[in-house]
């Protein structure tokens, strides 16, 4: 996973998903069984918005809270509360 100024992207083989860090609006532990690009079920629901539709990528960052301080600390308006990560209203 990488965290640009703009967007997260996540890789998975010769996949690439691209998540604009302005479209973040929710970041929350999960145990969710659905397909991912995440190998564990210990992962990340990343959810954001696409063409006004609520949309989720399941990810899975080695350290889960070093990757939501960062995604906080990278998209404004994201703040760390607790165990998710939150835009703030």
């Amino acid at each position: 996973y990488e965290i640009t100024e703009t967007e997260l992207v996540a890789r998975s083989g010769l996949m690439r998903w691209r998540v604009p860090l302005a479209d973040i609006q929710e970041v929350r532990p999960t145990r969710s069984a659905a397909s991912a690009p995440a190998w564990s079920l210990d992962r990340l629901r990343v959810g954001y918005l696409k063409g006004g539709r609520s949309r989720a990528l399941l990810v899975s960052p080695s350290d889960k809270w070093a990757f939501m301080r960062d995604l906080a600390d990278a998209a404004p308006g994201l703040e760390l509360r607790g165990d998710r990560v939150v835009r703030n209203v």
